[in-house]
């Protein structure tokens, strides 16, 4: 079974029968976020005497569910959801999704001007959470509208939560673009 936990700043990943540290907790998260998360896991006060990056078994629910949420002032938001592992593949540094989950990673959706947009609704990098299928003037526009300053986090790199997401999808994009507030059909498709 593993554990997942949805945050503002990131999704938090925690396999409880990993002994190994970098193992035991994957973040699908902008690259400060797992920065942070790493040098949290180095804290000798979860890694064993041996100094080999293993969670003794009686810090591991500690670990996760109170040292990591109190450190990145999450603990309101720490709400766990249980997964099946045989649904996930996990990576160096990030998880994938397998079966049918995958066919609903990308929305794409016709603007009224032509122009095709496809969104990924788990890349956290706007350079690669939208890409755009049209005239090079509207993929100019949209080069220019990913640089807004209220839709990037605060440390400045490319990236943004779940509700500013949102709100760049639901509403900044369809003004900028002088779309209607629903814009046409939207359908899912796999990456």
């Amino acid at each position: 079974m593993i554990y997942r936990v949805k945050t503002r700043k990131g999704i938090f990943y925690f396999n409880p029968e990993e002994e190994n540290v970098f193992k035991a907790i994957t973040v699908d998260a902008p690259r400060p976020m797992k920065r942070s998360l790493i040098a949290k896991l180095m804290t000798p006060n979860f890694i064993d005497n041996k100094g080999q990056r293993r969670l003794l078994p009686k810090d591991k629910d500690v670990f996760f569910f109170e040292f990591i949420p109190r450190s990145m002032q999450l603990r309101s938001e720490w709400n766990v959801e249980e997964l099946d592992d045989d649904n996930l593949i996990f990576t160096d540094d990030s998880v994938l999704y397998k079966k049918s989950d995958n066919r609903m990673a990308v929305i794409n959706f016709q603007d009224i001007n032509g122009c095709r947009f496809y969104y990924n609704t788990r890349e956290y990098d706007l350079k690669w959470a939208f890409w755009v299928d049209g005239p090079e003037r509207l993929k100019e526009m949209f080069r220019v509208m990913l640089k807004a300053p209220k839709f990037l986090a605060n440390d400045r790199e490319l990236h943004f939560t779940n509700i500013e997401r949102k709100l760049f999808f639901d509403e900044y994009i369809p003004r900028v673009f002088g779309s209607p507030s629903k814009i046409g059909t939207i359908e899912m498709v796999g990456i």
